[in-house]
């Protein structure tokens, strides 16, 4: 088993620490009786505890490819053969004017579209599994007409 994609690290702490303030901004805005405040202090907590939740949900080693028998273990349990992977692509996580390194994996498979989030170096991980189906492919012709 070889580790293709890890999940970014350091991430989990941005939110945790915006579920903080969230937390903060909120008891601010009860000692001053203002309820917008309190109102954005929820939201914020809020926004931040779903994204946290999705970050945590997510495993540490997020793509995993078997060499023996040429599957990917994906997140939610699915295993994919590499021969059958249609098309990779990724998506780099953005704010503003600026582009992370870290973002999404898009896997296709027939009709079915995985997203791979949180993926650390995600360009660099979406040309080597796009190296790693090309190969099966190629492997997969050779011994299908015997050359």
């Amino acid at each position: 088993m070889k580790v293709i994609a890890s999940r970014k690290k350091g991430i989990e702490y941005l939110y945790a620490f915006s579920s903080l303030l969230g937390l903060f901004i909120t008891i601010m805005g009860c000692l001053s009786e203002e309820p917008i405040m309190m109102l954005l202090g929820i939201v914020a907590i809020v926004i931040s505890m779903v994204v946290l939740i999705g970050i945590l949900s997510t495993p540490k080693d997020v793509i995993i490819l078997n060499e023996v028998e040429n599957k990917l273990h994906l997140p939610k349990q699915k295993v994919v053969k590499l021969t059958d992977i249609k098309f990779v692509a990724y998506k780099k996580a953005k704010a503003k004017h600026h582009e992370y390194k870290w973002g999404e994996v898009h896997i296709q498979i027939d009709g079915e579209l995985i997203k791979c989030r949180y993926v650390k170096d995600c360009e660099q991980v979406a040309r080597d599994l796009f190296t790693l189906v090309e190969k099966a492919k190629e492997n997969l012709m050779a011994e299908y007409f015997g050359e």
